[in-house]
């Protein structure tokens, strides 16, 4: 836009063949602002999910019942160029071609055993097994050419081109793991007590550190529940309730914990040669970040549920 800006307005944009210039020619200082769009640009992307669930309860065990979910997510991108020798890009390098291919997976998958049992009509037990995993990988290659006698194959044959260059490209890949159990005992649904243990696991930790164990642990009374209040016109829901746990972070870069080198390039005598220079220092003692959370709450309704709170978050120590 700051190029039409700029441009004569009596200037011409095409030469005598009937393509774009490179600078108007009137003036012939200012880029032809439409010499790039007669490029090739093509940008094709696929994306494919998938998601399978299944559920089954074993019928010589009431209450007991196994869940299995899985997803799968895969994104494809082509990002092809090619800026012929009329157009500005292409205009310095005989041409101008470029290839470069996205590739990203991802899959999740969770298996779940659940148990219930009331004991006594007053007694309730409700157990969770959890097993979880999750993977992330993503590719990506980049090649580009210049100097291109025949320029009708475009960006399909980069190999037509005098100079081809293969730039840095990327490979990445990234885990992570969870086991959990969470047991929660009620008693006539007024007096509740929820204990669980978690146990993560992410690869951007060091290797000696790269699981970490998270409990927790809750009380709740329903006090609405109790004789007292059940006969209370206007309170329809009242618990007071407590906990304390442990909570992980793992908000670091997939690599946070290892040396990293850039590659370059650097003249050596006559030659250009590669080059590899220290990026970051590694972390051998990096490890999840903990915090510990106490939470003293009440949840209630009044009104036929016309008026509804619940306590704050919880406070956080580090």
């Amino acid at each position: 836009m700051d190029q039409s800006l700029r441009a004569s307005p009596w200037g011409d944009l095409r030469n005598a063949s009937g393509n774009f210039t490179d600078v108007v020619a009137e003036d012939g200082v200012i880029s032809n602002p439409l010499s790039n769009t007669v490029a090739e640009n093509d940008d094709l992307r696929d994306n494919i999910f998938l998601t399978l669930k299944g559920k089954v309860k074993i019928p010589w065990i009431k209450g007991l019942a196994y869940e299995f979910n899985y997803s799968n997510t895969t994104d494809v991108r082509r990002r092809f160029e090619y800026y012929q020798s009329f157009t500005r890009t292409g205009l310095a390098n005989t041409g101008s071609a470029r290839r470069r291919n996205y590739h990203n997976t991802s899959w999740l998958t969770n298996h779940l055993i659940t148990y219930s049992k009331l004991i006594a009509d007053d007694h309730k037990i409700d157990v969770t097994l959890l097993a979880s995993r999750e993977n992330q990988k993503f590719t990506l290659t980049d090649l580009s050419a210049t100097g291109f006698d025949i320029e009708s194959s475009g960006f399909n044959l980069p190999s037509l081109g005098l100079n081809q260059t293969i730039n840095p490209g990327v490979a990445a890949e990234q885990n992570r793991l969870a086991y959990m159990a969470r047991a929660i005992y009620s008693y006539k649904y007024k007096y509740l007590l929820t204990a669980t243990i978690r146990r993560d696991g992410f690869s951007a930790f060091a290797t000696n550190n790269k699981t970490a164990v998270f409990p927790s642990i809750s009380l709740a009374w329903v006090l609405s529940e109790e004789p007292l209040l059940q006969d209370a016109a206007n309170i329809d829901f009242l618990k007071a309730r407590v906990s304390y746990g442990l909570n992980g972070n793992d908000g670091i870069p997939r690599y946070a914990s290892f040396a990293t080198v850039d590659v370059g390039s650097t003249v050596l005598g006559d030659q250009v040669v590669t080059q590899y220079r220290p990026n970051a220092l590694g972390n051998p003692d990096l490890r999840w970040e903990t915090t510990a959370s106490i939470n003293v709450g009440i949840d209630f309704g009044l009104y036929n549920d016309c008026l509804l709170y619940t306590s704050p978050s919880p406070r956080d120590r580090g």
